[in-house]
């Protein structure tokens, strides 16, 4: 009816700021009962019904920012895709198949099929680093995502730098490097989950990805499995334990994907009551 048009209009409104949230549907229905109910008290006080309303809307507040309110995250944060963060997902899906070709050279380059050689080397340090150049891309993805969490932001993305530059200058110290990128990648994936329910349990699988590829070469060496190099070390426990921190970032990587592309996940919800209608 006609006196609903103001309250009908700014819900209308708040919907399509707050469209990309899983529960838009609940939180549209609560903030409505809230608006209506302060505008049935105004009525009840003698005040016209369409003042009612306006009265309400206006110490309710304009949509643009009542829907950052609906999206703050925990730390203080704002949480909502963006065009990065949905960038950031289509690059997971570009950085999933080079970890597979990583893993790949790394075999090819340890010395175990054919003699060691530079270029094959150069090779897989090329791609084991663009690699990881595109999962940092995807982490910032990540933490943009839900708010940029302090400190978590600032920690994980030193963290993550460190190892790329590592990366970039000496692979071959990747269990090194490990130690550096699995804690940005634990670090950002806590964070995610913090702010966000129904979120993609299979993303754990790149920072345990990490953390499981170091003890599976600490172990190998342990046990001396493989032929030494000129070094001393084993090229086949190297080789192992990378293909398993591959295979990590391969299905994590392909899950926060889907995820950051598809915008799936419910938000945290502040409660209404901070800012309800005095």
């Amino acid at each position: 009816m006609a006196e609903s048009d103001l309250i009908d209009g700014y819900l209308a409104d708040l919907r399509r700021q707050i469209r990309w949230r899983g529960d838009v549907d609940d939180v549209i229905d609560e903030v409505e009962d809230h608006l209506r109910e302060t505008a049935a008290n105004l009525t009840a006080a003698g005040v016209d019904e369409r003042e009612a309303q306006r009265r309400t809307l206006v110490r309710f507040g304009d949509p643009a920012i009542i829907h950052r309110v609906f999206s703050t995250s925990p730390s203080g944060g704002v949480v909502m895709p963006t065009a990065f963060t949905r960038t950031a997902g289509a690059v997971a899906f570009l950085a999933a198949p080079l970890w597979i070709a990583a893993a790949v050279l790394k075999w090819w380059e340890s010395g175990l099929f054919a003699p060691w050689s530079q270029d094959r080397f150069v090779a897989y340090s090329v791609v084991a680093a663009s690699a990881t150049l595109l999962a940092l891309i995807v982490m910032l993805g990540m933490l943009a995502r839900v708010g940029w969490p302090r400190p978590t932001s600032g920690v994980a993305i030193g963290l993550a730098l460190l190892g790329l530059i590592g990366m970039a200058g000496v692979t071959w110290m990747w269990p090194v490097l490990g130690l550096f990128l699995g804690p940005a990648f634990l670090l950002t994936t806590l964070a995610v989950t913090r702010a966000v329910e129904r979120f993609g349990r299979l993303t754990w699988a790149a920072p345990i990805g990490w953390f499981a590829g170091f003890m599976v070469f600490v172990l190998l060496s342990g046990v001396g499995l493989g032929p030494v190099d000129e070094y001393g070390g084993f090229p086949m426990a190297e080789a192992v334990g990378f293909s398993v921190v591959a295979a990590g970032m391969v299905i994590g990587l392909l899950d926060v994907g889907r995820w950051l592309v598809t915008d799936h996940g419910t938000e945290p919800v502040t409660d209404p009551s901070r800012v309800a209608v005095a």
